[in-house]
């Protein structure tokens, strides 16, 4: 298909080619093409990557609502 062809001649193939299910089976097409040239070393190779230490602070306090006035509130040790 040229991209570049006459607009009226574009127009006059929308009917073919341009219905929902083709363009919902040409996403799905892309999405596994791509998906396909992923390898699994690569896959693992990023999920490794990706995992990490996480440094996390622990609480020394709460705060603690009013459960009839949510506006009234107290920090509490823990």
């Amino acid at each position: 298909m040229d991209p570049y062809a006459p607009l009226d001649y574009l127009k006059s193939r929308d009917e073919i080619f341009f219905t929902t299910e083709v363009i919902f089976s040409n996403t799905i097409r892309s999405m596994v093409n791509l998906n396909d040239e992923i390898s699994n070393e690569e896959l693992i190779s990023k999920r490794i990557r990706k995992l990490g230490k996480i440094l996390i602070e622990e609480p020394i306090k709460i705060t603690q609502y009013n459960q009839n006035d949510p506006l009234i509130h107290k920090q509490v040790p823990i």
